[in-house]
């Protein structure tokens, strides 16, 4: 946040608001949503590694056994169990079992994670979100989206709450003419195959947030767009 414009981001972020006004215009600006409302982040379950055969359990817990007594590891059983992911901030063992609320990307290689990524080998730091780092993000995050609205209101612009709108979208989904519309990878219809981008209808509807806020801010009469007539991922 500290630092001067194009170091900092508050100052970097008046730097350009002020320019914008310069020129006369007005607008809208909009937050930044959590990175845990798309489906890139949450797609993969934390607890994805399944166990079918006790041979499989009782071969883990044996090659595990020592990560298990120093309770990094909890013993593994039938069904569901979390994976084994990278942590270098674990002295000489460099390794953990993930923790509920932690999240795997879904750019994990998935044939190598039903090749024993995650079980016999720990997933990469690169494809994981420790409870550590979500922590980092939620507070440059809240932060981030107090100036943002902080420089909204002081400047009289149309204020665009994204998170909340996605957040919504990611919690209770919506109800578009008898068709719901949630967060959900691929069936979801909110987000494209890359789980990041929205597809046709979800920027539709991202955009009506806009409009609200135009309208509301500048008593404008904008008509906002009918997301009955876009959709979401198209399959084969």
């Amino acid at each position: 946040m500290e630092g001067g414009p194009g170091v900092g981001f508050s100052a970097s972020y008046d730097a350009v608001i002020e320019g914008f006004l310069a020129t006369g215009a007005k607008g809208a600006i909009a937050n930044i949503p959590d990175v845990t409302s798309t489906p890139f982040f949450t797609t993969v379950p934390y607890n994805g590694l399944v166990l079918e055969d006790q041979g499989q359990v009782d071969a883990l817990n044996d090659a595990y056994a020592p990560l298990i007594d120093m309770g990094l590891v909890a013993p593994f059983e039938l069904g569901p169990n979390g994976f084994i992911i990278e942590d270098e901030n674990i002295p000489q063992v460099g390794m953990r079992q993930i923790q509920e609320g932690e999240l795997i990307l879904l750019s994990v290689p998935q044939d190598q994670l039903a090749a024993g990524l995650g079980s016999q080998t720990p997933i990469p730091d690169q494809y994981v979100l420790t409870a550590d780092e979500l922590s980092e993000i939620k507070t440059a995050t809240e932060n981030f989206n107090q100036k943002i609205k902080s420089v909204a209101q002081a400047n009289d612009l149309a204020f665009v709450d994204v998170n909340s709108f996605l957040s919504k979208l990611d919690e209770q989904g919506l109800i578009i003419n008898g068709r719901e519309i949630t967060t959900e990878f691929v069936t979801g219809g909110a987000f494209s195959l890359d789980g990041v981008h929205l597809t046709p209808i979800g920027n539709v509807l991202l955009a009506n947030q806009f409009i609200k806020a135009i309208n509301s801010t500048y008593d404008a009469k904008i008509p906002q767009v009918d997301p009955t007539v876009y959709g979401g991922v198209v399959f084969p």
